[in-house]
């Protein structure tokens, strides 16, 4: 009788430190820091995706040709992350500064920073850069502040 006793204790106990474990990494991840577009810019993924993503383009306003340019020129919010067509993608919504009401630039990370998607936005004309899909479009288009 003891031993059974003994097996519903270890694994009761088992149990408890288990859901102990969960909670604390939970609140560990509400409490971590916010993160923002220069905070990723410094990873090498997430630079590699920026560039190859600017790189493909033409005639890019100054303030997001460069990754270091972008982290210097922008007003910005933190970080989300949202699903996007069944993907994760980390998303960066911000301005120029001084010049919100006329230049915006969104944009989209995969979940490992390899893959970059904006949209960019200049008094009012609209531009896609990293070949968004339609989904990812219209996800882009729906982080747009109102104008």
């Amino acid at each position: 009788m003891s031993i059974r006793c003994e097996g519903i204790f270890m694994r009761r106990t088992a149990f408890c430190l288990f859901i102990g474990l969960i909670t604390s990494a939970s609140l560990a991840c509400a409490a971590s820091p916010d993160i923002y577009i220069w905070d990723v810019l410094k990873r090498p993924n997430y630079i590699a995706a920026y560039r190859r993503m600017v790189s493909a383009e033409k005639r890019l306003p100054e303030w997001i040709t460069t990754p270091e340019q972008l982290a210097r020129s922008v007003t910005t919010t933190a970080g989300t992350v949202r699903s996007v067509g069944g993907n994760t993608e980390e998303v960066f919504s911000m301005c120029k500064a001084h010049e919100c009401d006329s230049k915006t630039f969104v944009i989209f990370f995969s979940q490992y920073g390899d893959v970059a998607k904006s949209v960019l936005r200049v008094n009012g004309s609209l531009r896609f850069l990293g070949y968004p899909t339609p989904d990812e479009r219209a996800a882009l288009l729906s982080e747009l502040p109102p104008q």
